[in-house]
């Protein structure tokens, strides 16, 4: 889905099948969003690493809960810095989008990956997946413009690239 990001028959295919595929079977919801909820305090305090093991029992107690799978995506794609070791990151992301092909945020993260391994083709790519499955265009295209700027010079022409892309072929509504 990354390299057909700019072909919508690809990707309307592409979700199709992945929605066709088996998922977990459902486990202890209110467990899990319980744990979700207590790691996502942590995560806003920027302490993902106190919030991988709660997120990691969460996803244990319901593993076909695409939410706790994407905030363990993003706990363990934020604390993968220490060694630029990202494998996990994009294996719970790769669950994300099996159990959601077309979750926005887990698109976002992806994109952020890929920027940080240096592979900007699909961070760009991961990118456009985002906004095109954004539930509200003009919100993600905002999102997108304004990182731009950012510090990060990989990042930047990303999200440069991205907007560029999306304007011309693409545009917000």
């Amino acid at each position: 889905m990354i390299a057909n990001a700019r072909d919508k028959d690809k990707i309307a295919t592409a979700v199709s099948r992945i929605d066709a595929l088996n998922k977990p079977s459902k486990g202890d919801k209110p467990k899990a969003r319980k744990l979700n909820d207590q790691a996502l305090i942590l995560m806003k305090q920027s302490k993902d690493s106190d919030a991988v093991p709660l997120l990691q029992e969460a996803h244990r107690a319901d593993p076909s809960d695409v939410e706790v799978v994407n905030n363990l995506a993003a706990a363990v794609l934020n604390t993968s810095f220490a060694t630029y070791d990202f494998s996990k990151a994009k294996e719970l992301l790769v669950d994300t989008l099996l159990l959601k092909p077309n979750r926005h945020i887990a698109w976002a993260n992806f994109g952020y990956l890929y920027a940080m391994e240096g592979n900007e083709s699909a961070a760009i790519n991961c990118y456009i997946n985002f906004y095109q499955f954004a539930p509200d265009k003009q919100k993600a295209f905002k999102a997108l413009t304004n990182r731009r700027d950012d510090p990060n010079p990989v990042l930047s022409r990303v999200f440069a690239t991205a907007c560029e892309y999306i304007s011309t072929a693409m545009p917000p509504r």
